[in-house]
């Protein structure tokens, strides 16, 4: 998987802050999978996908 695709998938999760937090790693380590600084190993892939997608708030009128 491509840095694209962890970055798109950990903003479907939350911010960089927040899943970093979540997985127990620096927000500096989600940053440079993000950037192709670090690569995105198997274990951080699956660990990312294990957690819960954001709700998207409805618009109200």
């Amino acid at each position: 998987m491509t840095a694209e695709e962890y970055k798109a998938e950990r903003e479907r999760r939350g911010t960089q802050e927040e899943v970093a937090a979540l997985l127990g790693v620096s927000r500096v380590s989600i940053a440079r999978r993000e950037t192709g600084a670090r690569p995105v190993i198997r274990e951080a892939w699956l660990a990312l996908l294990a957690l819960p997608k954001k709700r998207k708030r409805s618009k109200r009128a």
